[in-house]
């Protein structure tokens, strides 16, 4: 299948490779890595991939799907490209900006966004969105 081509994506490959170094090494500076990371792909107006369901009688509505983790936390699944949606199930999708969907993130009752579950996933939650706003 060919990959779906959105360049409001072209450039989150640098928030993949900055997990890819948490992973390799958590510490503050990893950490912070991964948060600039997402915070220059949101100043350039990045998008991320969101899996949404929409409402049966209205097309115009959807809300955002989400995952709970074992410690009972509610996350919205969000994925840096098309290649990282594909590693799970079948679903619409919706491209957005990365800065307001952290900011509807950061109204609603979820504990924040989980960046590619199905991979190398990371847990962006409200503490960390807000350092994110802080630093803009």
């Amino acid at each position: 299948m060919t990959e779906y081509r959105n360049t409001f994506i072209d450039g989150n490959e640098l928030i993949e490779e900055a997990i890819e170094q948490y992973y390799s090494n958590s510490n503050k500076e990893t950490l912070s890595a991964v948060l600039e990371s997402i915070r220059n792909r949101m100043l350039a107006d990045g998008h991320f991939f969101f899996p949404v369901q929409f409402d049966e009688d209205d097309e115009t509505s959807f809300a955002f799907r989400t995952l709970t983790t074992k410690d009972g936390k509610i996350w919205t699944a969000a994925f840096t490209s098309y290649a990282e949606y594909e590693k799970g199930e079948s679903t619409r999708v919706i491209s957005n900006f990365i800065d307001s969907t952290m900011k509807l993130c950061l109204e609603s009752e979820v504990d924040g966004i989980i960046i590619n579950p199905w991979g190398r996933n990371f847990l962006l939650s409200k503490e960390l969105i807000e350092m994110i706003f802080k630093a803009s």
